[in-house]
């Protein structure tokens, strides 16, 4: 078996947390702020903007 160990430079890595949904208690149910497709889409914008950073030379 082979084992990898991954060492990160965690100064260069975007952790990204989303807030989709607000849970409503009292009703049992939840309010949809971003839904899936929404979520893929910033997720994108995201990558690319962060793509294009790293390509320029940006922030090395």
């Amino acid at each position: 078996m082979n084992k990898q160990k991954f060492n990160y430079d965690y100064s260069k890595i975007l952790w990204m947390k989303m807030f989709l949904a607000k849970p409503d208690y009292e009703n049992n149910t939840s309010e949809v702020l971003i839904n899936f497709e929404q979520a893929l889409e910033i997720i994108k914008r995201i990558d690319n903007i962060t793509q294009l950073q790293s390509r320029s030379g940006c922030c090395d």
